[in-house]
């Protein structure tokens, strides 16, 4: 409904007027009005050291975005300008929860000499997060009355306090006026947010050598889905799980799950427990596998703090005969299982799938 208001609004302006190619771009993008209630009169031009150039919505690679870039924009003599550069689509577009993040606030600038300016808050680099989505970068510069005093700012070096920063704001404070020149460019993480799981929650290199290459969905009978390492509670993963991954129906796989933190994850002595083991498991289909160990739902011990809980799956090369395994029915041999030796003895292959979740005991210790 939203999209389709911007739309009619452009349509009727683009009627009435000639836009400029910035005006339109900020329109169908809906940085108006997303941040901004007017658009730029003018086209800035963004050129960054790596060569890469901003075009109004075009999409660049985060290492090409990485250092301050060259601005330039028709000037009038003794003028002083503001240099703004932020990302609304903080933390997604979706949510915005700290629209905008201000990456850079350069002010009192003569001309276009962005260096001689007063640098409110340094060139941050973009770094969205991984699995956010593409993320708006845009690029105002307004035009000052005059050499001005701006007072009352929080300390920019301090990342938080970049957040939630209105462009709207600011500029109706300092009296700035419209936009006189912009431009924007897309770019987002395109880090598999499995890599980013497993690496930002230390099961690689706890556990793992190397992360898996996607996201297993994993969710349980209680409702609770498994999210890369947020917290679940005990009693919503006692049952057996569903797990979907891009299966292959003509090969074999294994399935892995996991607690690295016996007896705790800072004495982590019998790493890992074996909660759950299937293998030659057709597609993904996991009931018609091979069961070397049922399903046993986590018992942290009290005072243990969380453990880390891992599901994972291989892509067999083919179908297996897993000869010379312990018997799992008798508990204590669960301990000390290793994924790596295991899947290294019985050439598994790809780790094509994986994730994790997070649970505690908060029975009190006595």
């Amino acid at each position: 409904m939203r999209k389709h208001f911007v739309c009619v609004l452009l349509l009727c302006l683009i009627n009435a007027v000639q836009l400029n190619p910035a005006a339109e771009a900020f329109l169908w993008n809906e940085l108006v009005p997303d941040i901004l209630t007017n658009t730029p009169t003018r086209w800035l031009s963004v050129r960054f050291p790596s060569g890469v150039k901003s075009q109004l919505g075009n999409s660049l690679s985060l290492q090409d975005v990485v250092q301050e870039p060259k601005l330039n924009w028709e000037v009038v003599a003794g003028t002083f300008y503001t240099v703004l550069f932020v990302d609304p689509d903080a933390l997604s577009r979706e949510t915005a929860e700290y629209r905008s993040f201000l990456h850079w606030l350069v002010v009192n600038v003569p001309g276009t000499n962005i260096d001689a300016g007063e640098i409110i808050a340094p060139f941050l680099k973009p770094q969205p997060p991984a699995g956010s989505g593409p993320h708006r970068y845009v690029f105002l510069i307004y035009e000052q009355p005059g050499c001005e005093k701006f007072e009352g700012f929080s300390d920019f070096t301090d990342q938080t306090n970049r957040r939630s920063f209105s462009v709207e704001d600011f500029t109706k404070k300092y009296k700035l006026g419209k936009p006189l020149a912009g431009n924007f460019y897309y770019a987002q993480n395109s880090i598999p947010k499995a890599v980013l799981a497993f690496v930002e929650n230390g099961v690689v290199p706890d556990v793992l050598e190397t992360p898996p290459v996607a996201l297993l969905e994993v969710i349980f009978p209680s409702g609770a889905l498994v999210q890369a390492g947020d917290e679940i509670l005990l009693d919503q993963v006692v049952q057996q799980p569903q797990l979907h991954w891009d299966a292959n129906p003509g090969r074999f796989y294994t399935i892995l799950f996991i607690d690295p933190d016996v007896s705790s994850r800072e004495n982590a002595e019998y790493r890992s427990y074996l909660h759950w083991l299937v293998v030659n498991v057709p597609g993904n289909d996991i009931n018609s596998g091979d069961t070397l160990a049922y399903y046993i739902n986590p018992k942290p011990r009290p005072g243990t703090g969380l453990h880390r809980y891992v599901f994972l799956v291989y892509e067999q090369p083919d179908w297996i005969s897993f000869d010379g395994l312990p018997d799992y029915t008798d508990l204590i041999k669960r301990t000390k299982f290793s994924p790596e030796v295991f899947s290294k003895r019985y050439n598994l292959g790809t780790l094509i799938a994986g994730n994790l979740y997070q649970s505690k005991n908060y029975d009190i210790v006595v």
